[in-house]
């Protein structure tokens, strides 16, 4: 008997596992643009510039998560990839979007 692809293998089917790590990515994501949401509201001197591009990039985030309900496997592993790629870029730049 063959081995079953684990549900997290990308090149395979996409079962519960990889839909909550795809939801939980995408929800370190939220948060990380929430929290500068409000740092920016907070400043003393917020950009305006900078808190629309956050608030855009929040909502994409928020219309991507709403889809992983209905999604096939081949975009829940699509949007997990890039979901851990973006948190990986975000984490590496501190505060900057």
């Amino acid at each position: 008997m063959d081995d079953p692809v684990p549900p997290s293998d990308p090149a395979g089917p996409v079962g519960d596992a990889g839909l909550g790590a795809a939801l939980a990515t995408v929800d370190l994501v939220l948060a990380w643009y929430t929290r500068r949401i409000l740092e920016e509201r907070r400043a003393s001197t917020a950009d305006p510039r900078r808190l629309a591009e956050l608030l855009a990039r929040r909502t994409a985030g928020v219309r991507d998560r709403n889809r992983l309900a209905e999604a096939d496997p081949a975009e829940v592993a699509r949007l997990g990839r890039l979901y851990a790629e973006r948190l990986k870029e975000l984490e590496e730049r501190g505060t900057a979007p």
